[in-house]
């Protein structure tokens, strides 16, 4: 297509908009409809607005674009994209979403080209994706704009698009099960606000933000170049635990008993390990590393390593949800966790139900405060809580109380180091219990 409007001209009245607004920009996406704002912004930083709606978005690197002003409101995708493109050529692809309620079609891809080749990179292609997170005014953190969203069952596409239309949302993502919808608000709306009026809307069971949780009480494991206190040569076994936490580091990642890992902030995105905790945790999930008072081990289990936080250390509601979907479809069914919190969040629970439903075992550090009662979701009935044990029984670090289903070994020693924490003690209870089925 060719934009058919000059840019420039079309944006006379928005420049006084600009004069009265300020710098910034902000974008909403409903359907096949959007309304942008914007003051003197490049090309680049307009198309990045679309992409937090799960856009991809290819912008030819040899054009010369100028800086875009306007206030475009309620106006057909495919027209802003024309105006926004204009003189270039262009190209709006859009997708039809399967919901469980029935079908939306959403824009799924802009692609603004010059004469020649385009490079089919998206705009972002050098960014390693993190999570933009806020924290709310009772101190819990949440991914900004973002909303989840149930449904009664019986509910019908029209609850939805009413839905959408009240908090000017998009969907970006369906998370089957549990059946949640991951909505975009409008930038003019708090979640907050977003979330009351989701409560009210026809249909919606439940409604909670997409929560963020950060790994910064999870111990730095030290990664050396060559792996000590280690044993690569245990041959692989048939099953296999799912080891939710920072990622792999390369160096661990093509031994036999590793599988592909999988990144759940980026899917598709490599995989590394910032913190070596992960690594750590899937080599003890393994059993090429044992904790102290273990003798060897003489097999190993397969692990399926998720890189579940950013290159920032936080993770969200939705992507534990569909990591937890992700290592099910692959097959596994045993999980171990190295993280928590002191809250227990309804979504979180009726995510493990599904996924206990589906055959699930999943194993939770206790936590490492030293005090009775185990971290959320540890503490749940669902699942299994792990603490440390020492030669006198209950580790000092370790949580410990009627919920805690067992104790394990938690003091760990690796690449020249001691570690320890119920973090290492979870993951050699799925390795026991995986070798004894």
């Amino acid at each position: 297509m060719r934009g058919g409007l000059g840019l420039r001209r079309w944006l006379c009245g928005g420049l006084l908009w600009g004069l009265c607004f300020g710098a910034g920009a902000s974008l909403q996406l409903q359907g096949d409809r959007a309304s942008l704002k914007v003051t003197e912004q490049t090309l680049v930083s307009v198309l990045e607005l679309f992409e937090a709606y799960g856009v991809e978005v290819v912008l030819d690197p040899t054009l010369e674009m100028e800086r875009v002003s306007g206030n475009w409101q309620r106006i057909e995708v495919d027209r802003l994209v024309e105006q926004l493109a204009h003189p270039h050529d262009y190209v709006v692809g859009w997708r039809r979403l399967n919901t469980p309620l029935g079908a939306l079609d959403q824009v799924s891809r802009i692609v603004i080209m010059g004469e020649g080749a385009l490079d089919d990179e998206p705009v972002s292609k050098r960014k390693r994706r993190t999570l933009d997170v806020v924290q709310a005014e009772d101190g819990s953190h949440h991914i900004r704009g973002e909303i989840l969203v149930g449904f009664e069952e019986g509910s019908t596409i029209a609850e939805l698009k009413e839905l959408l239309r009240a908090v000017n949302g998009t969907v970006l993502e369906v998370i089957d099960p549990p059946g949640l919808y991951r909505i975009r608000v409008s930038d003019e709306m708090s979640v907050e606000e977003a979330l009351a009026k989701a409560r009210l809307s026809r249909g919606v069971s439940e409604a909670e933000p997409n929560r963020a949780f950060s790994n910064d009480d999870l111990p730095v494991v030290s990664l050396s170049g060559t792996p000590s206190g280690v044993n690569l040569n245990l041959p692989a076994g048939e099953r296999a635990i799912a080891v939710f936490d920072s990622g792999i580091d390369p160096v661990y990642q093509n031994l036999p008993f590793m599988l592909t890992a999988y990144n759940a902030i980026d899917p598709g995105a490599a995989v590394d390990d910032p913190t070596g905790h992960g690594t750590l945790v899937s080599m003890i999930a393994a059993g090429a590393v044992v904790p102290e008072g273990r003798p060897p081990n003489e097999e190993s289990v397969r692990v399926l390593p998720v890189a579940l936080f950013d290159a920032n250390g936080w993770t969200s509601s939705e992507a534990l949800f569909s990591a937890i979907n992700y290592a099910l479809d692959q097959g596994v069914r045993d999980f171990n966790w190295s993280f928590g919190t002191d809250d227990r969040i309804p979504f979180f629970e009726e995510a493990i139900h599904q996924a206990v439903d589906r055959g699930a075992r999943i194993y939770i550090s206790s936590g490492n405060e030293g005090a009775e009662g185990s971290v959320y979701p540890a503490s749940s009935p669902l699942t299994i809580s792990i603490g440390s044990e020492g030669p006198d029984g209950v580790a000092p670090w370790s949580n410990y109380g009627d919920d805690v289903d067992a104790y394990y070994p938690g003091k760990v020693y690796f690449n020249g180091k001691w570690y320890y924490g119920t973090s290492f003690s979870a993951p050699l209870a799925a390795y026991l219990n995986e070798l004894r089925d």
